[in-house]
């Protein structure tokens, strides 16, 4: 395997994880409707505030497979 197919590899990973995350995001959103917040405030910024870190998470394997599948600079 050469170095350009497992880089590949890896990022295809990386996307892999990152949708698995937005699925489970989606379903955490989903789940946060007007009237559980107005229920339970509390709880809905905890649940929302895990939901900003999440993100942040996922932004950086998004970054992640992207440096992997970068062109890389010719050697001089």
């Amino acid at each position: 395997m050469t170095t350009n197919e497992l880089r590949t590899t890896l990022a295809q990973a990386e996307l892999q994880a990152v949708h698995a995350a937005l699925v489970a995001l989606a379903d955490h959103v989903a789940h946060w409707t007007p009237e559980k917040m107005t229920a339970d405030p509390d709880a809905a910024y905890k649940g929302l505030d895990l939901v900003s870190t999440s993100m942040t998470h996922v932004s950086e394997r998004v970054d992640r497979a992207m440096d992997l599948v970068k062109p890389e600079e010719p050697q001089q």
